[in-house]
């Protein structure tokens, strides 16, 4: 698939838009409010219990986030930990009442909160029930073993970062009645190209063997992955992101048609 050259870079490409959604949010915003997906047999009862409140909180962050509603959710993410997941759990569920409380993503952005995703997100792939679940990779500048159809229903993507630059994946589903290709869609200014299509979801892998979970309903309809972050963006080991000064890696190549069937 080709990428036009006349795409706007700072439209696409200017990171203080979206770096707080893309480092926080893409563990706990990437999904709609009926992802309440139940637990599959691969843990215990007792463990599996975290499921539920674990994904309604990531549906809260799909949007604004209500206090009255996610507070109790949190509280029952935490007393559902399983054992090996609280001490990482209880650092996402003390950054999430942050952002609850004082509007600071800043608590998204720590290297304690990637920590924290890298334990929990590959657990709740492994033991949470989904109608499909896939791994890709993402690597400098591609996605590998994302398929091109994939059936209708709640879907786990875990996406993990082989490469030396952050990625992430944004999945995105052309809106009903457009007719207009991906690269047609992508040429466009972001503001306009998003009154075309419908975020369905995404995971971000901020460095080398970072992993990043996306739980997305998926409907049928012509869909992209896509990783809108500029070229040189790295992410250190404490944290500290480099902002890359590069055109978006989905002009690279970094981009994946799949259809959704019913």
């Amino acid at each position: 698939m080709t990428t036009t050259d006349t795409i706007d870079p700072p439209t696409w490409s200017t990171i203080d838009r979206r770096r707080r959604r893309r480092v926080g949010l893409a563990v706990l915003g990437g999904c709609a409010a009926f992802l309440l997906a139940a637990c599959g047999d691969d843990a215990s009862a007792e463990d599996a219990a975290v499921c539920e409140p674990y994904l309604a909180v990531t549906a809260q962050f799909n949007g604004e986030p209500d206090p009255a509603t996610i507070s109790p959710l949190l509280d029952q993410v935490d007393q559902e930990a399983p054992e090996e997941l609280a001490d990482s759990l209880g650092v996402m569920t003390g950054a999430a009442r942050m952002v609850v409380d004082n509007g600071d993503f800043s608590a998204f952005e720590s290297a304690e909160f990637a920590e924290a995703q890298g334990t929990v997100d590959p657990w709740m792939f492994e033991h949470c029930e989904f109608d499909q679940k896939e791994e890709v990779t993402a690597s400098e500048f591609k996605f590998e073993g994302l398929p091109s159809e994939l059936e209708a229903g709640t879907a786990a993507i875990l996406l993990t970062n082989s490469g030396a630059e952050a990625h992430e994946m944004a999945i995105l589903r052309k809106a009903d009645g457009v007719t207009q290709s991906w690269d047609e869609i992508l040429a466009l200014p972001m503001e306009d190209a998003q009154e075309l299509v419908v975020n369905a979801g995404g995971a971000f892998a901020a460095n080398k063997d970072a992993k990043g979970l996306a739980v997305v309903e998926l409907t049928p309809g012509d869909y992209v992955a896509a990783c809108f972050v500029p070229a040189g963006t790295t992410v250190s080991a404490d944290g500290a992101m480099t902002e890359g000064t590069g055109t978006p890696h989905f002009m690279h190549g970094m981009m994946k048609e799949f259809t959704v069937t019913a």
